[in-house]
């Protein structure tokens, strides 16, 4: 549509020199040319409206195909009526693996996630830390092995039950164009006021809303558009911690925020996950080295596991990872300071 308009310009500007010309050598008469001019003018609107049609279509057709990958996806089972069991959150994974095409994501996992427990998943990009993370949330299903939740394997939880017993924070943040106390009640819907504002402390967050003039009723605009990039994951992370859930999954949830306010928030959840279960993926020293445990995932395989400590001291694929990661931090405030 604007090109369109760019060449009907460009037409009426071409007309007018060379049509003004041809009088002037009385090629033409002054009425042809005045009626070639009314012509063309009459033309405009129709191409332009043309114009605008096809990018009416293009548009429309690229929402389609959207909608027809979205439509195209293996409905979820909806295991209503499964097991319901009682437990503190414990998950065992027993020879799974996970294959994605031709490529085989995770392979021979064993691992036993236990309450009261932060492990962390550390190891290069395309490791299959996240994948792994999915398979406990059950967006996933494992291609052979069995993960057990509480003793019983995903596929014979009831879903409502399963999904209610775990509380998952992604790495992309999402909000709704709704208030932040609205968002935040997502987690747990009916929750009342005081139990949002709570969730906020865990997550950091209620100092920084209450100074917003509106405070909790704040409209943060579709995907939180208005909020910075730590206020996003926060409002993520409060939903989540607002739900009493067995397991908590955590997909690089502390990537945008500040070292001081990432200390807080994980002296919190120290604090308030007795009894529950925390995993989670994080590429920042500051965070790993607070987990219990820590899991080093390479081509889907885990190949060392223990605390910082142990696993520094061990020199192996981890403590590697510990160099590297001390040296890009430096180098990241070395052009902090730089550009300040």
């Amino acid at each position: 549509y604007p090109s369109i308009t760019l060449f009907a310009g460009l037409a009426v500007a071409l007309v007018l020199w060379r049509g003004g010309s041809l009088v002037m050598q009385e090629v033409i008469s002054l009425g042809d040319f005045v009626a070639f001019t009314g012509y063309l003018a009459l033309l405009m609107w129709p191409m332009a409206a043309l114009g605008w049609t096809i990018s009416l279509f293009q548009r429309g057709a690229a929402s389609w195909e959207r909608i027809g990958a979205l439509l195209n996806e293996p409905a979820e089972p909806y295991d209503a009526g499964g097991a319901r069991p009682d437990g503190s959150g414990r998950v065992v994974f027993e020879d799974v693996r996970l294959r994605k095409g031709e490529r085989e994501v995770l392979r021979g996992i064993d691992l036993d996630l236990r309450p009261g427990e932060i492990t962390a998943l550390v190891g290069p990009t395309g490791g299959g830390k996240s994948s792994l993370l999915r398979l406990i949330t059950r967006l996933d299903a494992p291609s052979t092995g069995t993960i057990r939740l509480d003793g019983v394997p995903l596929e014979e939880w009831d879903l409502p039950a399963l999904r209610a017993a775990l509380s998952y924070v992604p790495q992309e943040s999402f909000l709704f164009s709704e208030s932040i106390e609205r968002n935040v009640q997502m987690g747990q819907p009916g929750a009342t006021a005081d139990h949002v504002r709570e969730a906020a402390d865990l997550a950091a967050l209620t100092d920084e809303i209450e100074s917003f003039r509106e405070g909790f009723d704040a409209v943060v605009g579709e995907r939180g558009v208005t909020l910075s990039g730590g206020q996003r994951q926060r409002t993520t992370l409060a939903r989540a911690l607002l739900r009493d859930c067995r397991v908590l999954v955590l997909d690089d949830a502390f990537s945008n925020m500040d070292t001081r306010t990432e200390e807080q928030i994980l002296g919190s959840l120290r604090r308030e996950i007795s009894g529950r279960t925390v995993v989670l993926v994080s590429h920042r020293l500051s965070t790993i080295r607070r987990a219990d445990r820590i899991l080093y995932l390479d081509d889907g395989r885990i190949l060392e596991t223990g605390s910082h400590a142990d696993l520094v001291a061990a020199g192996g694929h981890y403590a590697r990872f510990v160099r590297r990661q001390r040296l890009l931090e430096q180098l990241q405030d070395d052009e902090s300071e730089s550009a300040a």
